[in-house]
């Protein structure tokens, strides 16, 4: 049976090509396992109607040297917690998975673990069980849009990240089957992916809300405390790549390593549909649709089996590179989200030491972290595929850091390139009242309050109100105050009620008529909505906690009081010029943020003299809080980068 199967693997290696060299070079890689790697190729080789399985598994061999998972004793432990919990044990298979996959986002730091290379423990069972059901999950109504090339791609992989080789489809058959049932007999719903993925997802969305509503947490040692409150996108988008490829639906791992106007990465998922375009959408957390724009993107990767020839670390590997390019399974999909252009910096300075490649880079509220690479020529650097209204730089890589080379740019929507350079000789006065841009949920806290009324009752359940005044205007975060009908008498009771929307308040004073006093009364919410164990304080002067009021929230004065006005803060990002805070503002200008002025604020603004015209500027608050932004200034108008 041995010499059967080495000559049908010698036939499968004796053409020429590259792929075939992959394909030996793996077999060379998988030292001692190389026999059950064979046995694959074997078993699809017997038949001819295997053929594409044959060559699915060529594939997938082909491109297995890099993939590996971690294993130790730490980690068994914590698999055996998690299974043994009984927290967890309710929890349907996806939310699980979730907490099993929890450990390998940081892997790295445990010092127990080993690496394990597929190619030197993979069996040939496992390998030919995952061909097999990914060729089953071809057959869907909302798969049959895939080549063979998109197959390989969005459903026969039998891994996403680095997490241990496991049955997952075996787990997952039959599970969400019937969540796809009503849309047979109706043609346009059943041959479409987009309508498979948003139900499928709305069952994991649905499975998400129950276990945040009964407040799911775990505790390990490994983890900490998790909650599934506390999940991020980078939890929920593996799992979803798994639970969609087990029903045939086409989904991807999308990412982007650096927000192009905020701190921080992004993961989400994407469904491939049958007209070519991919619909995003996070799991467990968002239907499918355009990308949410609210925060802009610069490069966008996605991550893959396949390993990608054009990456850096195979280009060049002897020259320095950050760690996100050391990924081979990453390949560049900004062209997919966005209109993109080649463009062409000029670089102000050489390298200390030589380099090959400078980085596109973004700012992160700190720093400027690489996104992109190209190839230096001379004093001048292209980078390829760069999307608009972003501000970059470009830098070298040198002692695992990034050295900035370039005068700040953005490229504009007809694909030109603007440099940012401050004219010293020319001075403004720049005005500001934030220094981090408003983002549109936290609007909302403040906008929701407008038609909120304050009532006044000799009732705690205010059967009978006076209404004393209604809110109007947008605080736009900020404290505002309300002014009430000194025509009303006094009473004990005192409420904000909006029937409509849900509030969310952080500060709350009340003061007497000459609006000197303030009084603090007893906060009480109605009784429905009282949870256990929860306290509400809107008196503390902590402006980052906060008070939901789904209804109404009373004021108990104990006994009869006039309230001449209210003064209250939304929720807030704490982004807005505070007054009694100390302030420095800082203009980029010689590869660096140097500091031009410091300030107290006395108001809701700040107004800075002699400032340098047309420059790059930031704004930080010495007093409090982390997030501060990089921005312009024309026209007496802030532009947030």
């Amino acid at each position: 049976m041995r010499l059967t199967s080495l000559l049908f693997v010698i036939i499968i290696l004796s053409s020429c090509g590259k792929k075939n060299s992959d394909l030996e070079y793996a077999l060379i890689l998988s030292g001692e396992n190389r026999t059950e790697l064979e046995q694959v190729l074997s078993h699809f080789s017997h038949n001819s109607a295997d053929s594409l399985k044959l060559k699915a598994a060529k594939y997938l061999i082909s491109n297995m040297p890099g993939h590996y998972s971690y294993y130790g004793s730490s980690l068994d432990a914590y698999k055996n917690a998690v299974d043994s919990s009984s927290v967890l044990k309710r929890l349907p298979w996806s939310i699980r998975n979730i907490f099993y996959l929890y450990p390998y986002q940081d892997v790295y730091s445990l010092m127990d673990v080993k690496r394990v290379e597929d190619v030197k423990c993979i069996t040939a069972s496992y390998l030919i069980s995952n061909i097999e059901k990914a060729f089953e999950c071809w057959k869907y109504p909302w798969a049959q849009h895939l080549g063979f090339d998109d197959f390989c791609e969005y459903l026969l992989p039998y891994r996403i990240g680095n997490e241990p080789l496991n049955n997952w489809r075996d787990s997952l058959e039959g599970v969400y089957c019937s969540v796809l049932q009503k849309m047979r007999g109706v043609d346009e719903l059943f041959e479409s992916p987009y309508q498979a993925c948003m139900r499928l997802n709305d069952k994991l969305i649905e499975e998400m809300n129950q276990a945040r509503s009964d407040s799911v947490c775990f505790t390990h040692s490994l983890i900490g405390t998790k909650t599934v409150v506390g999940m991020r996108c980078l939890e929920y988008v593996p799992t979803a790549v798994l639970i969609m490829r087990s029903l045939g639906i086409p989904v991807s791992f999308e990412m982007i390593e650096q927000w192009s106007s905020r701190r921080g990465r992004h993961y989400w998922n994407a469904v491939y549909h049958f007209t070519g375009l991919r619909y995003p959408f996070t799991g467990f957390d968002s239907r499918p649709r355009g990308l949410n724009q609210d925060y802009k993107m610069n490069k966008v990767y996605r991550r893959t089996y396949a390993a990608n020839n054009q990456t850096l670390i195979r280009q060049y590997p002897d020259e320095p590179i950050p760690a996100f390019f050391e990924d081979r399974f990453v390949k560049d999909v900004t062209h997919e989200y966005m209109t993109c252009y080649d463009i062409t910096v000029d670089l102000r300075c050489l390298p200390e030491e030589k380099r090959e490649y400078a980085y596109l880079c973004v700012f992160n509220n700190e720093h400027w972290t690489p996104v992109h690479y190209g190839r230096i020529n001379k004093s001048k650097v292209t980078f390829t595929h760069v999307g608009p209204q972003t501000m970059f730089i470009a830098g070298y890589y040198i002692d695992d850091k990034i050295v900035p080379a370039s005068l700040p740019f953005h490229v504009n929507l007809d694909g030109t390139v603007t440099y940012i350079s401050p004219v010293e000789t020319e001075k403004i006065a720049l005005t500001i009242v934030r220094k981090y841009p408003l983002l549109h949920r936290f609007a909302n806290y403040s906008r929701h309050l407008i038609g909120t009324a304050i009532e006044a009752s000799d009732y705690p359940d205010f059967r009978k109100v006076d209404t004393l005044g209604i809110i109007s205007r947008d605080a736009n975060t900020q404290y505002d105050s309300i002014y009430t009908d000194m025509s009303i008498p006094p009473y004990r009771y005192f409420r904000i009620h909006h029937p409509a929307n849900s509030l969310q308040l952080s500060e709350l004073e009340t003061y007497d008529v000459d609006t000197t006093r303030c009084y603090y009364g007893k906060l009480f919410l109605p009784e429905s909505h009282l949870l256990a164990g929860k306290t509400y304080d809107l008196y503390n002067r902590d402006i980052t906690d906060y008070v939901e009021i789904k209804n109404w929230l009373g004021i108990d004065f104990m006994h009869p009081v006039k309230i001449r006005k209210i003064k209250y803060l939304p929720r807030t990002d704490s982004n807005h010029i505070m007054a009694g805070d100390v302030y420095e503002l800082f203009f980029y200008q010689n590869f660096t943020f140097q500091s031009l002025a410091e300030q107290k604020a006395l108001t809701s603004s700040l107004t800075f003299e002699q400032v340098p015209a047309e420059g790059l500027y930031l704004l930080k608050d010495k007093t409090r809080g982390t997030e501060h932004r990089i921005f312009t200034y024309k026209d007496g108008q802030v532009f947030f980068w």
